[in-house]
């Protein structure tokens, strides 16, 4: 029969290609029906992460013979630390299922005065996903935004349906207090939504400062996406539309993601249309 009676397991200074770990820490240890673990995560990098994760993995399922019906590993997570430049905290247990049927739920996460809701199934011929956000502070993922979305909200949805050879994605999000002007400008409101369906990407996205659009980019690009096996690449001879307006107010550097100590600066105006496709445009 399997049973883990206890594991003690530490790291320091872990640096590899996906990340620098300052630290890694799990202790488990062995009940009748499920594993409890506890473990804390460290970074060291200038994205910073500090996470205690408290799980449990139901392991009943393993002792119980399965003919055709698979094996379900059933594992429940708590969450607590700080991510980015947030502070998170699951309100709920995380699930995740893995078996013939693949499930994650995310009931509620909140970080800083924000939350965040997932529920994710799947199985070898479908998908259904959701997930939401309110207030949802972007400073959790600003390795990976510009500057000027530091102390952005993010709200909205995005939702995941069809099957994992033809998927379907929309989006449709808000991030608030972008810094996309002057300084000492009024912040504005990012609004962005897209479409993937059918071989074709569409984005439509908006910057609106008090019920004043400043800038639009409407976009539609032939691409292949597919879950199994994953794909996502563009059809670079079908043709491509997009269209760009943008009032000279909008700092159009600020959508860049460039280091602080940049010298780049100024404001764009204009209008740009592009047709034709990714190699004769």
């Amino acid at each position: 029969d399997f049973k883990l009676e206890r594991a003690d397991i530490k790291l320091k200074s872990l640096v590899s290609n996906y990340g620098n770990l300052k630290s890694f820490s799990l202790k488990a240890k062995g009940e009748d029906d499920f594993i409890d673990f506890a473990s804390q995560v460290e970074s060291m990098d200038s994205y910073l992460m500090n996470l205690k994760i408290n799980s449990k993995l139901f392991i009943s399922d393993l002792k119980k013979k399965r003919d055709d019906q698979g094996v379900n590993l059933k594992f429940v997570h708590n969450v607590s630390g700080t991510l980015g430049k947030a502070k998170i905290m699951t309100q709920e247990p995380i699930t995740v299922i893995f078996g013939k049927v693949f499930s994650i739920i995310v009931p509620d996460i909140k970080a800083n005065d924000g939350r965040l809701n997932l529920d994710l199934t799947l199985n070898d011929s479908q998908i259904k996903g959701k997930v939401v956000t309110k207030n949802f502070p972007a400073a959790v993922i600003s390795k990976f935004l510009p500057p000027s979305f530091n102390q952005s909200l993010i709200s909205g949805a995005a939702e995941l349906n069809g099957s994992m050879s033809s998927p379907v994605f929309n989006t449709a999000f808000e991030l608030s207090n972008a810094r996309l002007l002057d300084k000492e400008s009024i912040a504005a409101v990012l609004k962005l939504s897209s479409h993937i369906q059918n071989n074709s990407l569409s984005i439509d996205s908006n910057i609106v400062q008090e019920n004043k659009v400043l800038g639009t980019l409407k976009l539609q690009i032939p691409c292949k996406f597919s879950l199994a096996p994953f794909e996502f690449s563009l059809l670079k001879k079908d043709n491509i539309k997009a269209n760009l307006k943008l009032n000279k107010e909008v700092n159009i550097l600020a959508l860049i993601p460039l280091s602080g100590d940049h010298k780049l600066k100024g404001f764009l105006s204009g209008d740009v249309s592009i047709t034709g496709n990714l190699e004769s445009p």
